[in-house]
């Protein structure tokens, strides 16, 4: 079976589930107890996120239309300790976690697209703290538009309501330094930072990515002695 039957099969099991609706900043789920419920997500955008000690915000992940979640719940033993929060408007469809570990073993090609799902989480995990600031930034930014961005041709257009302070917690950067780059980039034509949508000019970002890591490596001869 290809990934797409496989995908279909997965949501096909929410089929008979009831769609339930988040308002933007709701708490969905708390990750600190067994949960009750797999959820497919119908419409809108949910954050993972915990605390820090000092009660900062860290958002480890965005999760968008089609993603299931909690997948720590499907293949661990234990909760995460993690907080589902609607980062918009969300709408949701539930199984009963055990009829959907039971759905899984009775098919288990459907455990195909999880498994995609979760390789995009380990990808952004490792990516995280690689880079100085601006490089964190821009890669987030494509991340999010190559994930969730309307492709309009010379730009892709990410409808989230995101601020720069949650943009901060993606990249473990502080609000004012996010500002800070957000406005430079800005100046230089690569993005329009909107409260009802972000205009991500990828093709340019990913250039400038190339240029400051191409500006890092050292000459091919520069470690040789004469």
């Amino acid at each position: 079976m290809d990934y797409q039957k496989a995908n279909r099969l997965l949501k096909s099991s929410f089929d008979n589930g009831s769609p339930t609706s988040f308002r933007r900043h709701n708490t969905i789920l708390q990750d600190f107890k067994i949960s009750q419920f797999a959820y497919l997500i119908e419409d809108g955008y949910v954050k993972i996120i915990s605390y820090s000690e000092s009660g900062e915000e860290i958002i480890h992940y965005v999760y968008g239309k089609g993603e299931i979640f909690p997948l720590g719940q499907l293949f661990l033993a234990h909760p995460i300790g993690d907080y589902f929060i609607a980062l918009t408007d969300v709408t949701v469809r539930t199984k009963p976690i055990e009829e959907f570990k039971a759905f899984l073993d009775d098919n288990p090609t459907a455990i195909m697209p999880l498994m995609h799902q979760q390789t995009k989480l380990f990808d952004r995990i490792v990516n995280l703290n690689m880079g100085e600031s601006k490089q964190r930034i821009a890669y987030r930014l494509i991340k999010l538009a190559e994930r969730f961005g309307t492709d309009e041709g010379s730009y892709s257009r990410l409808d989230m309501k995101i601020t720069i302070q949650e943009l901060a917690s993606m990249v473990r950067l502080s609000r004012e330094t996010t500002g800070k780059v957000i406005k430079q980039l800005e100046n230089k034509g690569y993005l329009v930072f909107g409260r009802q949508h972000i205009i991500i000019h990828v093709d340019m970002l990913k250039e400038l990515l190339d240029t400051q890591r191409s500006s890092k490596q050292p000459p091919e001869n520069a470690t040789k002695k004469p």
